[in-house]
């Protein structure tokens, strides 16, 4: 008998959270394994724990390794990710990404006397495509200018029409969200459209 073994390396680009189980994920979308896997040495444990994470709490089918984030959300939340405090004009010390089910897409700012979520929505290929997210971060960094410590809920419609609530004061869910977690390719929206 013969064994062949077949052996990938791929790059975590982030770390994808669901169901009370943390994944890397690849560029691809692609869920590599548990960031819990005993397989990791302490540096790649610490490696890890510098990814950026992805908070998705729209529910759905337990995610395994080997499962696929669809190309949207993949590009979506790669985008967000990639922001820094920097790019919006922040003060907070802490950003975290959120798939919530309700409002899609959420940036959320958290510091001393800080405490806003960006709602940057639901994407799909045609009606709200990832391309308006650009405009959408220029929006949010003009809506912080000034004010962030007065800023509790921020519906970025789109990079021209957005609108924030006080601290405390929780915008009305979007009519129609969806709480299915978007891991097959699909033409389908990751969600319904978010109506400021």
């Amino acid at each position: 008998g013969e064994i062949r073994a077949e052996i990938r390396e791929e790059v975590p680009l982030l770390r994808w959270s669901s169901g009370g189980a943390t994944y890397l994920m690849s560029g691809s979308g692609e869920l590599l394994g548990s960031t819990t896997s005993p397989l990791l040495s302490g540096a790649g444990r610490a490696a890890v724990e510098q990814l950026p994470l992805m908070s998705d709490l729209r529910g759905g089918p337990p995610l395994l390794p080997g499962d696929v984030i669809t190309p949207l959300d993949v590009d979506i939340a790669t985008r967000l990710a990639s922001l820094t405090l920097a790019d919006i004009g922040s003060t907070a010390t802490q950003l975290t990404l959120v798939a919530d089910p309700q409002y899609g897409f959420v940036l959320q700012g958290e510091g001393e006397g800080i405490a806003w979520n960006a709602v940057f929505g639901i994407y799909s290929a045609t009606i709200r495509p990832p391309e308006m997210l650009p405009g959408q971060v220029r929006l949010l960094r003009s809506l912080l200018a000034g004010r962030e410590r007065r800023i509790g809920w921020v519906i970025l419609a789109d990079g021209q029409a957005g609108t924030f609530t006080e601290p405390g004061v929780r915008p009305p869910a979007p009519p129609g969200a969806s709480p299915e977690p978007s891991t097959a390719p699909s033409a389908a929206p990751s969600g319904s459209p978010v109506t400021p």
